[in-house]
């Protein structure tokens, strides 16, 4: 199960860094300003409130930005990124990411939406 959510968890990473137009080639990033819309959790803990926040737009600092509103936990941080021959996209997390997705239910489920 922990696989599972772990791979859901790094599907929205990914998918939110591909959401930037990152991928164009591996390795590649875009170091405009620009808008981006981060999916924090609500005070509730109980679904999502967008923010948005116009900063670089690299994939670093996407997460180094979901890092800094307490979407993921300190620490985490993203390694490399790229485009497989398929065309999907993949991001390697550091191990606390993966660790940090074994915190609960509701953990993992705000992890997931960020």
């Amino acid at each position: 199960m922990r696989r599972i959510l772990a791979g859901l968890l790094l599907f929205a990473v990914v998918g939110a860094l591909s959401g930037c137009e990152l991928f164009p080639t591996q390795g590649a990033s875009s170091a405009a300003n620009q808008t981006i819309t981060l999916y924090l959790p609500n005070d509730d803990l109980d679904g999502f409130q967008p923010v948005n926040v116009i900063a670089e737009g690299t994939a670093k600092n996407i997460v180094t930005l979901l890092v800094d509103h307490e979407a993921l936990p300190q620490g985490v941080a993203l390694l490399d990124y790229g485009v497989n021959a398929d065309g999907s996209g993949y991001a390697d997390m550091n191990a606390l990411f993966g660790q940090s997705v074994g915190e609960g239910t509701t953990s993992e489920y705000l992890r997931m939406g960020s």
